[in-house]
């Protein structure tokens, strides 16, 4: 029982991690360092945390950046997990893979 603590404890602490790093991530890509988001993102991802909203925005992200295969790698990485979500490379002209 005891042993299970801990551990909750350790989940608990990385959700609130991983919403600050998220949240920071985000306020970068509003502010215009889409190098800095991609960093937060990724440090998200290493934590092994995949949802459809963090590969779109890791998409738009590289979009910005005019890395357009990485941003295409993204967008789809975030319709697999979620294939109701409209992606940029579903409603634009970019090449499908």
């Amino acid at each position: 029982m005891f042993d299970f603590i801990p551990l909750l404890c350790a989940i608990c602490l990385q959700a609130q991690d991983v919403d600050a790093i998220f949240s920071k991530a985000n306020k970068n890509y509003n502010l215009g360092s889409y190098k800095e988001a991609l960093k937060g993102y990724d440090s998200i991802v290493q934590l092994g945390v995949h949802s459809p909203e963090l590969y779109f925005n890791m998409g738009n992200a590289h979009y910005k950046l005019n890395r357009i295969a990485p941003s295409i790698l993204n967008y789809e990485k975030a319709q697999l997990l979620d294939p109701q979500m409209r992606t940029f490379s579903t409603t634009c002209a970019l090449p499908k893979t």
